[in-house]
C-alpha cells in the first residue's frame, strides 16, 4: 500500500489520462 506519492510533470492533462489508465489495470486510483 502506497501512502503519498509525487511525481512531477509538465502536462497535467495527459499525465492524469496516463495514471488513470495505469493504475486502472491494477484496480487503483488517481486521488
Amino acid at each position: 500500500m502506497l501512502d503519498h506519492v509525487s511525481i512531477p510533470v509538465k502536462d497535467f492533462d495527459a499525465s492524469r489520462k496516463f495514471y488513470e489508465q495505469v493504475l486502472g489495470t491494477l484496480g487503483a486510483k488517481v486521488v
